[in-house]
């Protein structure tokens, strides 16, 4: 027994169909537009994994180089009370400190530039000017809050060794920018 249902058993009582190669081009184009649709999803979907900006890969770097930094200090005494810690190991829990919140806030700058990047493919005209305009003004925020860091004291040493004679700036200056910067 065949249970085959042919074009005239099934289609012919609707009039969909008029015979076997207006089936078979129906069917055709049905078959056509799923599999251009699958493909134009997958260019789609190769297109912007192989687009994947260097602020994308930077921001990821600087997170683990963040948190491998952060991790290092906690052999130091980071998370004790001030009091608890030596002075060799204050000295360097700060220096580790200082030096791993370069990383983190370049991190939050490349991040929030890779998500731009983004923007800019799907953007036109003043808009795409304006995305352009934060990019630089947050990069140059977060760079200069990245940067007060480690220029705040001459010598540099001296922003995590108060044994080494030098000067440093006001300290609201790292703050008042840090707010600035953080508002971005």
């Amino acid at each position: 027994m065949d249970f085959r249902i042919s074009c005239n058993d099934f289609l012919q009582s609707t009039h969909l169909c008029q015979g076997r190669q207006q089936e078979r081009s129906v069917v055709g184009r049905l078959y056509a537009r799923d599999i251009l649709g699958k493909l134009y999803s997958a260019v789609i979907y190769l297109w912007m994994i192989s687009h994947r900006s260097i602020a994308d890969i930077l921001s990821k770097v600087c997170l683990m180089l963040d948190v491998s930094l952060t991790t290092a200090t906690v052999g130091y005494g980071f998370g004790k009370h001030v009091f608890v810690i030596s002075p060799p190991n204050l000295r360097m829990l700060l220096l580790l400190g200082t030096a791993s919140g370069t990383p983190a806030i370049m991190g939050a700058a490349w991040s929030k530039t890779s998500f731009a990047i983004t923007m800019l493919r799907v953007t036109e005209g003043k808009v795409k000017v304006l995305i352009w305009f934060i990019i630089v003004t947050v990069n140059l925020a977060l760079g200069g809050s990245a940067l007060i860091a480690w220029i705040q004291c001459t010598p540099i040493n001296k922003g995590w060794d108060s044994d080494v004679q030098g000067t440093c700036w006001d300290p609201q200056v790292n703050v008042n920018f840090g707010i600035f910067s953080g508002g971005e």
